[in-house]
């Protein structure tokens, strides 16, 4: 691997639960196919989950 790449991560912080945070590449997140725009409800997360 070169050592000359430099690798960038980017804190994911939830706005409104702060105790639930992430580390991510700063690559992936310009990747526009692994990523959704908008909000889900915990609801539908929940529900989501509920049918695995």
């Amino acid at each position: 691997m070169d050592s000359n790449i430099k690798r960038v991560f980017v804190e994911m912080v939830a706005s409104l639960e702060p105790t639930v945070r992430f580390w991510i590449n700063a690559r992936q997140l310009k990747d526009q196919n692994i990523w959704q725009a908008g909000w889900k409800s915990l609801e539908s997360i929940n529900l989501y989950t509920l049918e695995f």
